[in-house]
This record gives C-alpha cells, structure tokens and sequence, in this order.
C-alpha cells in the first residue's frame, strides 16, 4: 500500500473477505493466495488473513497472521488501525467478533490510541455509551489532534445525561474548532456533522 492513509484501498482489500458464500470463499481464498505468493508487501495481506480468521472465530491463527505482518511491515499498526475502523463503522455486519479484533489489536499495540478511539467508536454506534466513553477518554488524552473523539464523547454523554461531562467536551470542542483555520474548520465541522 502506498500510502497507508488512503481508505479507498481498504475498501477495495475489503470486497475480497467476509463473504458468506462459499462459492465466494472459494475464490477469496483464492485471490488472497495469488496475492501473498506475488506482493511486494505480503505483511499487508497477513493483516486481511489476519482480520478474516478472527471474523470466523479463529482467534489464535489470526492473531499469528498479524504477529506475521508486525514482523514484516513497520506501519503495521496503521494498517491495521485503518482496516479496524472500516470494518468497526462502516462494515459492521460482514463481519463477527468486531470487539475481539479490536481488543486483540489493543493487547498487541498497546502503545497505539487509535484502537482505541475505533473500540469506543464501535461501542457508541452499539449503544454501550459507557464503555465508549472510558475507551475514546483514552484516545482523547493520547491523540489531542483527532478533534472527532470529543463529539463522539459528546454523543455519549447525551445518552448517558452526563451534563457536567458533556458541558466540558463541547467547550474542549469549540476551543479545539476554534484553533483551526476557516478550511480545516470546515473540513472538520463536515466530518463531525457525519458523527
């Protein structure tokens, strides 16, 4: 992957797991093979085997396939983070055992917040507000710059009816909006009125 960031490829890596069918396994399999034997990164597609065994309750052979790909790729982490939250927000229902992943990704990389910030995303939009809350309260305090967590936050305190909690994140929202310049404020003012 050229650039890590970009989501659109881990759209398109997505479309070839998670299927039920097993016609579609059959070539998903397949596809994943082809590619492992001929990438010139094979850490990335250890991710998707990796993301894939765990959705199937293969917990162990997944968690080897990412010790594979964190061996072989040093933005593993990214890669990984960025897969999670697809599948955690916008793909929910092709896979199982979200959580697992998510917290088998937060035991691996416990030095990285943005599994967590993906675990409390992912327990908000299934209603658990409260472990939301403790997860993106983490992320918060260790990714000042990801701006997001404090609406999440917001979202979770409304459903909880935290007044106190929900006053001091819309004033660290407003200052934090209020640092940026008119473009990034409205970039940003888009992706939270998407939350």
């Amino acid at each position: 992957i050229a650039n890590p960031n970009n989501k659109s490829i881990y759209l398109e890596l997505l479309k070839f797991i998670g299927s039920d069918s097993s016609e579609a396994d059959t070539s998903n399999d397949q596809w994943l093979k082809n590619a492992l034997a001929g990438a010139k990164n094979p850490a990335i597609l250890h991710g998707l085997l990796g993301l894939q065994e765990i959705s199937s309750g293969n917990v162990l052979t997944g968690e080897k396939h990412w010790r594979i790909a964190e061996q072989q790729y040093n933005k593993t982490k990214l890669i990984l983070s960025n897969l999670l939250e697809l599948v955690a927000t916008d793909r929910p229902e092709q896979f199982n055992n979200i959580v697992d992943m998510i917290s088998l990704a937060i035991e691996m990389f416990s030095d990285e917040p943005r599994f967590y910030r993906t675990r409390g995303i992912y327990f908000a939009n299934q209603g658990r507000y409260v472990e939301a809350i403790d997860d993106l309260s983490y992320a918060s305090e260790k990714l000042p710059n990801f701006i997001d967590i404090h609406q999440h936050l917001i979202s979770c305190y409304e459903q909880t009816g935290n007044e106190s909690a929900l006053s001091e994140q819309m004033e660290i929202l407003e200052t934090k909006l209020g640092e940026l310049n008119a473009t990034e404020r409205r970039n940003m003012q888009r992706l939270i009125d998407k939350i």
